[in-house]
Order: structure tokens, then sequence, then C-alpha cells
């Protein structure tokens, strides 16, 4: 279990003082993917700053190069890179798509925010709007250098930090992915995902240019300085160390060259000593070389886990590992002091992370979140603007679906349905498995009445299965299908709508014993959830968008209207005449009025921080699930107070 203590600000995101047709905000779990790290040293203490998705933990690493989580500050937006000061007071924030933010971190352990800057905002001049912030590092202790992608670099004055200024530009038509940046001599070293490595000179901000390039290094995704040498990341193609020169011209001198027969994917890159070099690979994880001969390098350890970030203090690496699917798992810390002498090291500590919320259900007292490879998470709604972990369950578990029945939680993992009796929260209690025979990698569960539910997978030899399930977990078969696979259910009446890969179905389960499969269409695009209301079917169809059915006649079913979308279309409910909609990474949530189903009308929409994959409704809460941003939640009756501070996720 992990305590968290500290003081917190919630910060209202431009999303946040949205209203969403009878809803209005009411609070944030911006738990996510951690996809940065930087280790620092304050006070006499070694610290480490890590991200979960919007939250940012500080954590203290004690002798045992163990860290412990302090305290924990959410930012919302989900941050991809951090970046310190050179006196060690600020510390700045990007989450690659509008957001710089800075914090005070005098004392680490009582962080603070300082302010804020918008790159979307509409009162910039015309040539800054579309850039979104990606690496950073800061010239001085007021200046802020920012590669904005597909703009160029920007100067950031953060001296006053409630009225940040662009206060310096160097812009290139065509830059589409400068990833990251170092400052070296009064030069921005910037990795640039297509023309290589960059440099700008940045002596005098208010007149940046680029000064050298060399497209050698193309495919650059990171870049770490370190004396006067540079280590680059370049993922599927490798690395480099290169030697810097700054005078009398600017120059480069390649030390080492190791492409993808001995590196794969690299994600970083950082010198430990003179002679060796610390690397992580996405799939292979971290690995040590000896490279005194940088002909030959050699590798001395690695370890047994992907590595998708790091930071390394002195010889002990905290690393961000990936689980399946390259989902970033747990932060590993990696004492490799015998590394060098011994091909050994030894894992000092795992702490499981939170991960991508994928999948959403309410009962109006909790929130469920399916997590992608960490488990379930349970949310209580009593302060809906401060929704605590009530009960983190199978944290190292991969789920599909989940939801509540009464005081039972069930989700679904690739081949079993997982119970959990949370008639007491604060110690669930785990009930034996029902095994769904099979392996299947998307699951769906459609609640239909106080003790029974649908289960459905994503291949036919699973099919769909109606179960019963008393409060002590027995489960009773009441009916099954296995005509076609089943990854998304809906239920009107003894009719229920099933969709396959491509296929919908329209099932008569009058007769559980004997179901009769009454129409059958095949679509263009997957079909990623579906709602059934008043004979008419929502289908969420990946990048075809919004497809509605008549279905008054089963047997007679047809379309009467759809809604495009040029992205993928991830989920879809449906209440009160309104369809929600889950629409990704680019138009997050979308609202139509669907009294007319035949004239969908578009009402309002809600950019989400990431990706929206799943949306739930109720009388009471509408929630979102954001691929990287957590739990997004919106209430009409529950009372909220949207400033709190202390005692942050107690519970964990």
């Amino acid at each position: 279990m992990r305590t968290m203590t500290g003081v917190i600000l919630l910060i209202l995101c431009h999303w946040a003082a949205a209203q969403l047709a009878d809803f209005d905000y009411a609070g944030h779990w911006p738990y996510g993917p951690a996809n940065t790290l930087i280790s620092h040293q304050a006070n006499g203490n070694n610290y480490l700053f890590f991200a979960e998705g919007g939250v940012l933990h500080v954590a203290i690493v004690n002798a045992n190069h163990q860290p412990a989580i302090h305290s924990s500050f959410r930012l919302l937006s989900p941050i991809e890179h951090l970046t310190i000061s050179p006196d060690g007071t600020k510390l700045a924030a990007s989450d690659k798509q509008q957001w710089v933010s800075l914090l005070n971190i005098a004392d680490p352990e009582s962080i603070y925010l300082l302010g804020r800057f918008d790159f979307a905002a509409s009162t910039l001049p015309a040539q800054y709007q579309g850039g979104a912030p990606y690496g950073m590092a800061f010239k001085d202790n007021n200046t802020l250098i920012t590669t904005v992608t597909p703009k160029g670099l920007f100067a950031l004055d953060v001296s006053d930090p409630l009225n940040i200024q662009i206060v310096g530009d160097y812009i290139e038509l065509g830059i589409n992915s400068v990833w990251d940046v170092e400052i070296y001599a009064d030069h921005a070293w910037i990795a640039d995902g297509f023309d290589g490595l960059s440099v700008v000179d940045i002596t005098d901000i208010n007149q940046m240019s680029l000064v050298f390039r060399d497209s050698n290094f193309s495919r650059l995704t990171g870049i770490h300085i370190a004396g006067d040498k540079a280590y680059l990341d370049k993922g599927l193609d490798g690395l480099n160390v290169i030697e810097l020169q700054t005078s009398p011209v600017i120059a480069v001198n390649t030390l080492l060259d190791m492409d993808n027969s001995q590196t794969n994917y690299v994600r970083g890159v950082r010198p430990m000593g003179t002679d060796h070099l610390v690397v992580a690979e996405l799939n292979d994880g971290l690995k040590v070389f000896d490279i005194q001969d940088p002909n030959n390098p050699m590798l001395l350890y690695e370890t047994t886990t992907g590595a998708f970030r790091f930071t390394l203090d002195d010889q002990v690496a905290h690393v961000i590992t990936p689980s399946a699917f390259t989902v970033n798992h747990d932060l590993e810390s990696h004492d490799l002091s015998t590394a060098l002498t011994e091909g050994s090291a030894s894992l000092v500590q795992a702490l499981p992370l939170l991960q991508n919320s994928i999948h959403i259900f309410s009962d109006d007292r909790y929130v469920l979140a399916a997590t992608d490879n960490s488990g379930l998470a349970l949310l209580s709604l009593g302060n809906p603007s401060r929704p605590n972990l009530m009960a983190w369950l199978y944290p190292e578990s991969s789920f599909t679906s989940g939801v509540i029945l009464g005081d039972l939680v069930l989700g679904t993992t690739s081949n079993q349905l997982m119970i959990t009796d949370i008639s007491n929260p604060a110690q669930p209690v785990e009930l034996p498995p029902y095994d769904l025979l099979g392996y299947s990698s998307n699951h769906e569960i459609l609640v239909v009445d106080d003790n029974e539910v649908i289960v459905g997978g994503d291949v036919s030899s699973q099919g769909l299965k109606w179960l019963e399930i008393s409060q002590d977990g027995s489960i009773n078969l009441l009916a099954q299908w296995s005509e076609g696979a089943a990854r998304q259910v809906a239920k009107s009446g003894d009719l229920l709508a099933i969709a396959g890969a491509l296929s919908f179905y329209l099932v008569d389960f009058s007769d559980k014993a004997n179901p009769q499969t009454l129409f059958t269409h095949t679509l263009n695009r997957p079909v990623f959830g579906i709602d059934w209301v008043d004979n008419y079917l929502y289908i969420a169809n990946n990048t075809d968008g919004l497809r509605i059915w008549d279905t008054s006649i089963p047997s007679m079913a047809h379309e009467v209207a759809d809604i495009d979308f040029i992205f993928t279309m991830e989920g879809v409910k449906v209440h009160n005449n309104v369809a929600y909609l889950a629409a990704g990474a680019l138009y997050g949530l979308m609202m139509y009025d669907v009294t007319d189903p035949t004239q969908p009308v578009y009402l309002s929409g809600l950019n989400t921080p990431g990706l929206a994959k799943k949306v739930t409704v109720s009388d009471q809460v509408l929630a979102i699930a954001d691929n990287e941003a957590g739990v997004i939640i919106f209430s009409n009756t529950l009372s909220f107070d949207l400033i709190f501070a202390n005692d942050f996720e107690a519970a964990q």
C-alpha cells in the first residue's frame, strides 16, 4: 500500500469549467501511464520526481536506494517531460499538448504551483498558434527553452510565473517532431525526429538562429549532455555518443555508433563514469555496456524487463518498466554497482504504478476504472472533486472491463472473470474466479439486474455467457451463445445486440436454452462500443464514427443515421436523449441530441487531456475514462469543493 500526504491544489484546466448537458464538472482522478522521471538533490536528501498521468509524485530515496512517496501533486494534464532550473528551485512540466507548468521545489517536501503557460491560448499571436510543448531545458533560472512541435524553439520568460511570456523564438516551417533539447555553451542542442541534430544559438534569445544541423542523426528522440559529450537516443535506429565543439565553429565528432543490431528501441542513454554506458531499451530492458573500445562495446549486464524511461543517480538506476503491449508498469530501482565487475546487479525495489484507464463503470456510489496491466481502481464518489482510491484490486493484472454488482466487483482478464467482495472496501476479499474457457483480448460485461450479468469475448470459442451471480460469488450459467465473437453487448427486453470484430447480431433470448439469431450484418470497421435505447442501436464503429440503426423490427434492422469522424470512435452511451461519445484523442467527449435518432444534432464537446476511451452515464454521474489522464467526473447532484488540501490519497 502507498501512503501519500502533502499539500495539493486542484488546477482547473480549460475543460474543467465545462458543462455537459445536465452535468457540471465535479472532479478528476488523474492517474495514467508513467512517462517521465528525474532525480534531484536538495537539503542533503536524494529525491525522485516521477509522474503517473497527471499526478506528480515526490519520492525520498533512502540510503538503501529505495524511493518512498512523500507527497503528490495533481496537475491534471498528462506529465510527459520534466526539467529543473540551475538553482534547483523550479520544476517545469510539459504535457506534449498545450501546457507548460512551473512548480516551486525549493523545499521538495512542500512543492506548490507557481504558474502555467497555455500554448493553445487564443490570445497568442498567429505565428505561435498550433504548437505543442515537448522537451524543455533552462537557459538560466528565469528562461525556459522549449521545443514546440511543429513550430521550432521558443524561449519563455518565467521570472513572473503568473505572467509567463514568449520572449524569443526560432520558427521553421516543416519541423514536425522536435522531441527534446539540452543547453550547452549558450546553444540549444535539439533532438529532431526528421532533421537530425539541430543546434540553435540562444546567446541572444531575441535573435535565436540555426547554426548547425546534421541529418545523419535523423530519428532522434532524446538527448542528454554531460560535460562536452552528448548521448543521443534514436529509437529503432540505436544510439550515438558524440563530442561537442563550439569554437571556432559548431561541430561534432562521433565517438560511438551503436545500431539496431546491438540495441533495440532505445528510450534513453546515460554515462556511468567515463568507460560505461547505461541504455534503456523498450523491449530488452536496461543494459550496461563497457565502451572503453568504442568499436567493440561489450554488454556487461541487462535486466529481464523492458525499460521505458530511467534516471541515473550515481550507480543506481530508477526505471519505469513497460509490461505487455509496452504499457508502463512498475518503478524499479536497480543497484548497478556490481554490474561493472561481476556482470550482475540487484533489484532494490519495484513500486507498482497505475496505468491507462481503458474502461469505466459507475453505480453512483463508486466509479470503477479498468486499467491496462495495473488492475481495477475503485474510486469513492463521497467527494467527487477528490475521488479517493478506495481499493486497488489485482494491481499486477490486465483488465479489459469491470462492473459493480451490489457489493461485488467483477472484472475480466484474458481468460477469467475475477470477483471481489467490496462490502468493506478498505478490506476487499478476493473470491474464486470464474473460468471463461479460452483466451480473449477483449471482453465486455453487461449488468442485467442485481444478480445477473452477461459476459462477452472477442473470439467465437468464448462467445457470450449469461451468468447469475450470488453475493457470495457463486455462479450459475443461465445461457450461452457461440455463433460468433461477442466483444460488445447491449440488451433490450429479451433481445441482445452482440458485436464481434466486424459483425453484429440481434439475438432473441426469450428462450435462454435456445437463443435465436434474428439478424446479422457486417460492418467495414471494428465495433468498439454499443448502446441500445428505445429500439435504436448506437454503434461506436472505430474510424467509421457513430452508426445508428432502427431495430423496431429486428429481422429488418436498418441504418438511419451516421456521424463520420476522422479518428477513432471508442465508446457510446445514451442517456435522456443525449448520446455521449468517447471520441479518442482528437475529439475527446462529444454530445449529440438524439431526441430524433434519425437526425442527431451536435450539442457540445469536451477535449479531454488525453485519449477518451470510454464513457459511462447515470442519473447522477457522468465519468470519462481517459487513456492518458485517468478518470474525469461530472455530476448533477453531488456537492463538491474545487479547492482542497492535505491528506491526498490517504487511502493508498
